[in-house]
């Protein structure tokens, strides 16, 4: 993390470019927001769409299918990405790898369809999920999750969540990710 935040200091400026449009940012401040408290339920919102998908053979080619939040194979398809992310991280796989993802009552999520490399050949489309829920289960993979991102696709912006301080109706300020 300090590698990119010294990158942006260094050259106080961010560009980000795609078909056809470019800006460019004059980066005045950096903030890192520090960790919020994970327990055994906690609480969460999406910041920007999570990607859940699995493969599939379309016409002798794998396809990525997108999965919705409500398909019975969701939860654990997330519990199964952290466990990754961890083994990663620590090189070794958690001893409790309890991990339970459900909607928050009375949310509905929000389908997006992004494209990525717009315009060109290579053009990806790729169907995500904004939505309100709860993580049950070790509290360490609800860090990787925070630190890293929920789901897949998390370097190109995919995935990214904030703690709900009270649960999931709560309103009000909220822990992001740094």
């Amino acid at each position: 993390m300090r590698g990119v935040v010294n990158g942006l200091f260094l050259h106080r400026t961010l560009e980000i470019a795609g078909s056809g449009c470019r800006a460019r940012f004059e980066i005045q401040q950096v903030e890192m927001i520090p960790t919020p408290e994970f327990g055994e339920k906690t609480f969460f919102r999406c910041l920007s769409p999570v990607v859940v998908s699995t493969m599939h053979l379309h016409r002798g080619r794998l396809h990525a299918k997108y999965l919705r939040p409500d398909d019975s194979r969701y939860s654990e398809l997330i519990r199964k990405n952290l466990l990754q992310k961890y083994e990663i991280i620590h090189r070794k796989l958690p001893t409790d790898q309890r991990l339970r993802l459900t909607l928050s009552k009375g949310s509905k999520p929000r389908s997006r369809l992004i494209t990525i490399k717009e315009g060109t050949p290579d053009a990806t489309h790729i169907r995500a999920f904004e939505y309100h829920f709860a993580l049950e289960g070790n509290p360490e993979l609800m860090k990787i999750a925070w630190e890293c991102g929920l789901g897949e696709h998390n370097a190109q912006g995919f995935g990214m969540i904030e703690t709900l301080p009270q649960g999931p109706d709560a309103t009000g300020a909220s822990k992001r990710q740094a």
